[in-house]
């Protein structure tokens, strides 16, 4: 089960966004999911993870599941910060496309940043509740990095 910490302050507007839409962000963008809060997770989960998963997968061919292609995972970065309206739902509004792409990405790799004594941080990569579109453009560069470094694992 996924679980994402993500807010309203990133709800979409109707301004349309100045990213260009690839065929990953098309697809991700059509699936009809939401966004529930899981008190006993204190997270939110999204409904159609694995329909975001294998749309995702879908966009590259050969993809595998354990071992993602970097050009994948990239792309999912780079759509973080997409502002424009996706077809997911949450408390009753079509949310940022940029959401969805975390999902996917955050659903086949994760990252645990550690400190300098070797304990895992808090770290940008996973917006804390509530999410700004702020925290999105945070979570991307700190994501950016992690894929630069190769320090992503897959679950």
């Amino acid at each position: 089960m996924l679980f994402l910490v993500l807010a309203t302050g990133c709800m979409s507007t109707k301004e349309p966004s100045n990213n260009q839409s690839s065929a990953l962000k098309q697809a991700l963008a059509k699936i009809e999911g939401h966004f529930d809060w899981k008190p006993d997770a204190n997270a939110h989960t999204y409904t159609k993870w694995e329909e975001i998963i294998n749309a995702a997968l879908a966009q590259s061919p050969s993809a595998d599941r354990d071992n993602p292609p970097e050009s994948l995972l990239a792309e999912l970065v780079d759509c973080f910060d997409d502002s424009s309206p996706s077809s997911s739902i949450f408390r009753d509004q079509n949310i940022p496309l940029g959401w969805v792409c975390y999902a996917a990405l955050t659903g086949l790799v994760y990252h645990e940043e550690i400190d300098e004594k070797g304990d895992i941080t808090q770290w940008d990569g996973y917006p804390k509740f509530p999410a700004t579109q702020q925290d999105m453009k945070a979570a991307k560069a700190a994501w950016q990095k992690v894929l630069i470094k190769k320090t992503y694992l897959t679950p």
